[in-house]
């Protein structure tokens, strides 16, 4: 699924619906490498996503079966989420007789073998259905997308979803530590997924974890330990909430160390929703990272959102984060180095900065992100991380004593790489 992505990390952009403009248009298709779909998505999202042609996977979300009954209803309408039902529905007797009513519980898997082998079964077939099993022949966009790559001097374009294997994923839940009950069914859901498997699959355990884990010395030894000859086709890492800009050295140490552990044997290493730091982590032997399109660096799986409009946030890429609208334009009125000059934000706002509040467009603030991480992403692949890693070093030098900019997490960022790196 990620061949060739040796000089730079892939990204995946985890499309919502009022995205798809901003990831398709002819300027943008090349900014990122691949998708990472919801098992909620709605249908006009697997649509774009099979016909767009580049490598994609589903997150099936069974992580929400886990949940307080409470959480899975909608506080509007006082009834099951309708994403929920219909993936409760799909995935079999068990996930369907307690969606609404009752938490799922370790033991009710783990003791249930017929229930258990037919709700892996399901999720897996559920995958299938909704991307891959009905991939377009033809790629509407694939002829513009290598259009620009030529134009831009790239010399390689994503292959069709046809041509890339398919990524599945067992049936994965959150874990507090390994081996609790919940790592146990999730070992055992990944394992036992490895037999369902089809000709030209490959399959990826979820680890989702308490993030405060990575602090912890043993349990990163053993749960890499665990994983290193099970079999699986390739990792995504998911630390449940953990905010890249707000870590803290060990915790970043412990994701370092847990990436160069389970990369050592060859086998892709992928973290979903990530920021700044897993830009740095290529080096690391991290191949790929999830995001949206200024949002979705982080998620908190016990959270789930209400579903409302979004908020446009602006990226700013000497920070490596995004930041709200307003405490944007007050860093860069006083601040002019921060000040980008993509495209989008020189016809936006250029030398006047009063013009910035018409950035005040989730479309303009999409389109200025990929942008930016675009030139980041072409930074790596020209000067490695370490060519990125030496700038932010200067970001951080430069604005250590400003009020107005938290630069501390490149520092905190670059001494994790030094102190626990390869």
């Amino acid at each position: 699924m990620f061949a060739g992505q040796t000089s730079s990390p892939a990204m995946l952009i985890k499309p919502l619906s009022m995205d798809r403009g901003v990831l398709q248009h002819s300027m943008a298709i090349g900014h990122y490498q691949g998708l990472h779909v919801s098992a909620s998505a709605s249908k006009p999202i697997t649509t774009f996503a099979r016909e767009l042609g580049k490598p994609a996977f589903i997150d099936p979300q069974t992580y929400v079966f886990r949940l307080d009954p409470k959480k899975q209803v909608d506080k509007k309408t006082d009834k099951l989420r309708p994403w929920i039902r219909r993936l409760s529905e799909e995935y079999g007797a068990v996930t369907k007789a307690l969606a609404g009513t009752r938490a799922l519980s370790p033991d009710v898997l783990l003791r249930n073998e017929v229930g258990r082998r037919e709700f892996i079964r399901l999720v897996m077939q559920y995958q299938r259905q909704r991307l891959f099993g009905q991939s377009s022949l033809m790629n509407a966009y694939y002829e513009e997308y290598a259009a620009y790559a030529v134009a831009e001097g790239e010399t390689s374009v994503a292959a069709s979803i046809t041509d890339s294997p398919s990524v599945l994923i067992p049936p994965y839940f959150y874990f507090s530590a390994p081996g609790d009950d919940w790592y146990r069914l999730v070992l055992g859901c990944a394992r036992e997924a490895l037999t369902e498997r089809e000709s030209g699959e490959q399959v990826f355990v979820v680890l989702h974890f308490r993030a405060g884990l990575l602090a912890e010395e043993d349990s990163v030894t053993r749960l890499a330990g665990d994983l290193e000859d099970a079999g699986f086709d390739g990792y995504l890492i998911w630390p449940n909430d953990f905010r890249e800009y707000k870590a803290k050295l060990k915790t970043c140490g412990g994701l370092i160390r847990l990436i160069g552990l389970l990369s050592r044997g060859g086998k892709p290493v992928v973290k979903m929703y990530g920021g700044g730091l897993s830009l740095l982590l290529h080096s690391q032997g991290l191949e790929a990272f999830s995001c949206g399109l200024g949002h979705g660096a982080s998620k908190n799986s016990f959270a789930l959102g209400g579903g409302g409009k979004m908020s446009p946030l602006y990226y700013m890429p000497r920070l490596h984060r995004a930041l709200s609208l307003a405490d944007a334009e007050r860093a860069l009125k006083t601040n002019p180095d921060l000040r980008c000059d993509c495209r989008v934000c020189r016809s936006t706002y250029g030398d006047d900065i009063n013009g910035f509040s018409e950035m005040d467009s989730y479309e303009r603030c999409g389109r200025h992100f990929l942008n930016a991480r675009k030139g980041e992403l072409r930074t790596i692949a020209n000067d490695g991380v370490s060519g990125l890693l030496r700038e932010a070093d200067r970001t951080a030098r430069q604005y250590k004593d400003n009020e107005l900019v938290d630069a501390s997490c490149l520092t905190t960022w670059k001494q994790a790489l030094e102190e626990y790196g390869r």
